[in-house]
């Protein structure tokens, strides 16, 4: 064969790979919530973003190397897909029937989408399998109960393996998926009703099925999202038990290197091991300086994922920014009314800045002091800035009017992934922060408005 045509026929098995590789998604969304969808795969740890057009459609070929689960996320609207190289999912909805988190009435259509419809039923069917009630019946009553539920889902199972025999890698997924969701139920039964000294057979029982589940599925623990939390809470639970033995106090510099260390030691997957680091890093901000200091230190032997290390490194750099004397990060965002409104122009008033989302219970419950403290500061050069992190523009814009907030409220695109988030370092809400006249920060987690010390603070740099 002559080198031309030897380089030719390379090229068409390459073009041939990557287009069996490749997933056409597309769709087209009534009411759209947000300007984009995302595609995570927690599988693989990466994000693809999907512009969403005026019209509500969207469209985009994704890279896929083999099949696995993955989520379509638009709002806070998680839908589970299955990503199979090669297929062609059309994914159309109306966001007004789907606000109840009812994915069933999500249209699937086109080549390989009858897996992801059928997965959206069973996550449906998984959710609503056990009710909290009956984590308050008998041992025998709940083991009926839940066995019952789960062989009904298992039939399901079945019947869809019937009718799609070469979808083997999905099904033993989905069997898998029902395992652990089975499991789940026994665990948080035996949470709810067992006391450490209470040695009764149901106990032992319960937690033999528990036991049987295998807990080192690395696989799985990426991509199967009941397994995954269910590894979480398993593991976060024998820690705490293991602590609370030890008659370890929370929050001392003891109880978080014993945390640590118990971590570090575990025989789970490295993305559990990884989770519970990261929840350990997560609040970092909100930490004593002594405990800071143990967890700058050991981060490293804590987590190995190389996404969380970033965004914890990101963090330091940030919060050292943030500090007491520095300028904020300047930037500039739309209010409710559509005036465009930048951090600089305030320049000359104290500003009492808070991050806060409508589903956080804390944030709401400090709105009725918020409004008592703008009250006894009317007329003081004190502005109070609110910027919401939700998920979904128009719940903030409803809940603003309805509930006739006052000072300026502005909204960050794209919640939580926006990019003010990040820039001030926001790990949870709601995140008061003070800067004074002159636009330097003078408290990074400032009390809250329940407080009076946040009272007392506005006041005095309000006067001077």
């Amino acid at each position: 064969m002559k080198l031309g045509n030897f380089l030719i026929f390379l090229l068409l098995i390459v073009c041939s790979c990557k287009k069996q590789d490749i997933i056409l998604i597309n769709g087209k969304i009534v009411s759209p919530v947000d300007e984009v969808v995302l595609i995570y795969d927690q599988y693989s740890m990466t994000t693809d973003t999907i512009r969403v057009n005026q019209d509500g459609t969207f469209s985009k070929s994704i890279l896929v190397s083999d099949e696995h689960l993955g989520s379509f996320k638009h709002g806070n609207f998680y839908i589970p897909i299955n990503l199979k190289p090669g297929s062609k999912i059309t994914i159309d909805f109306d966001t007004e029937d789907i606000k109840n988190h009812d994915f069933t009435k999500v249209a699937f259509g086109g080549k390989g989408s009858e897996t992801s419809a059928f997965l959206v039923n069973l996550t449906k069917l998984i959710n609503g399998a056990v009710h909290d009630s009956c984590y308050h019946l008998k041992p025998d009553d709940f083991q009926n109960i839940t066995e019952n539920i789960f062989k009904k889902i298992e039939a399901k199972i079945d019947d869809f393996q019937t009718e799609n025999l070469k979808e083997t890698v999905i099904i033993e997924k989905m069997r898998f998926m029902i395992l652990a969701a089975k499991t789940n139920c026994f665990f948080r039964y035996i949470r709810y009703n067992a006391e450490e000294n209470d040695t009764s057979e149901w106990i032992y029982a319960f937690k033999q099925i528990v036991n049987n589940l295998p807990k080192n599925n690395e696989k799985y623990s990426k991509e199967i999202s009941v397994y995954r939390f269910f590894l979480i809470s398993y593991f976060e639970t024998d820690i705490k038990n293991n602590l609370q033995k030890e008659q370890l106090k929370r929050f001392t510099k003891k109880h978080m290197n014993r945390n640590i260390d118990e971590i570090i030691s575990l025989n789970a997957p490295e993305p559990i091991k990884d989770a519970l680091g990261n929840k350990i890093l997560m609040p970092y901000s909100f930490y004593s300086d002594s405990i800071k200091v143990i967890v700058k230190e050991r981060y490293k032997e804590l987590v190995k994922n190389t996404q969380y290390l970033s965004d914890f490194e990101k963090t330091l750099y940030v919060l050292e920014k943030l500090k007491p004397g520095n300028g904020p990060p300047d930037f500039s965002l739309t209010d409710i009314n559509g005036k465009s409104i930048s951090l600089s122009a305030l320049k000359g008033n104290v500003v009492y800045m808070d991050f806060w989302n409508t589903r956080c219970g804390p944030c709401v419950s400090e709105l009725p002091f918020k409004k008592e403290l703008e009250e006894k500061l009317e007329g003081k050069p004190v502005i109070f800035l609110s910027i919401s992190i939700d998920n979904t523009k128009s719940d903030w814009e409803k809940f603003v009017k309805e509930k006739e907030l006052g000072g300026i409220q502005i909204y960050a695109p794209y919640g939580r992934n926006s990019e003010i988030v990040r820039e001030y370092a926001v790990k949870g809400t709601p995140t008061y922060l003070i800067i004074d006249k002159e636009g330097k920060i003078v408290d990074y987690e400032s009390s809250r408005p329940s407080d009076s010390k946040a009272e007392k603070i506005l006041l005095q740099l309000a006067m001077n």
